[in-house]
């Protein structure tokens, strides 16, 4: 099968990252935990427009981490699927984000897109609620991965018990859910 894994929030710990920088450019203790939605407003901006701001910084991108166990479940996933990388960041970023990948997970293709459910793969593994829905109705399965920031599944309940959306919360999960995944028609 054909994976698309997302970057931001399912690789990179990019939050945990993102709260960091914003204790230092704002003097704004926060914690990834209390961020219960994507445009959390934490005071002067939003956590939208603050990681597109910090995306703009070479050095956020190359010093965040990767997330918990994914560098495991990568390399296993590899040995049975081909794997690329979506991601919704801006192109200005390419260069690093083509490095960071690079020194985290080897050569893996990397699909800048906003608009996921175009990507050619059978399988999205997205935290982004919206990205995991359109996929799984327009091209196949997807993958939620769970978040603070993406707990209401109510919207996409009826995909979750028809099995065309599973939801993962951590990345040990992720093998055995794919290997599942492939035996379906």
């Amino acid at each position: 099968m054909r994976i698309a894994i997302d970057l931001d929030g399912v690789l990179a710990d990019t939050m945990s990252h993102l709260c960091i920088w914003i204790g230092e450019k704002y003097g704004i203790a926060l914690a990834k935990e209390e961020i219960i939605e994507w445009d959390y407003n934490f005071g002067p901006n939003t956590i939208t427009s603050e990681v597109l701001r910090a995306f703009k910084n070479e050095s956020f991108i190359s010093s965040l981490v990767a997330t918990k166990g994914s560098k495991n479940a990568v390399r296993d996933i590899r040995t049975e699927h081909r794997i690329l990388i979506a991601t919704s960041r801006p192109l200005s970023t390419q260069i690093e984000t083509e490095k960071w990948v690079f020194k985290h997970y080897g050569a893996i293709k990397i699909v800048f897109v906003r608009e996921k459910q175009k990507i050619d793969a059978d399988v999205l593994v997205d935290d982004n609620l919206e990205s995991v829905l359109l996929f799984a109705k327009i091209r196949g399965h997807s993958i939620l991965f769970e978040q603070p920031w993406n707990q209401d599944h109510g919207y996409i309940e009826n995909f979750v018990e028809s099995g065309k959306i599973a939801c993962c919360s951590e990345w040990s999960e992720l093998p055995r859910m794919l290997r599942k995944m492939s035996r379906r028609p």
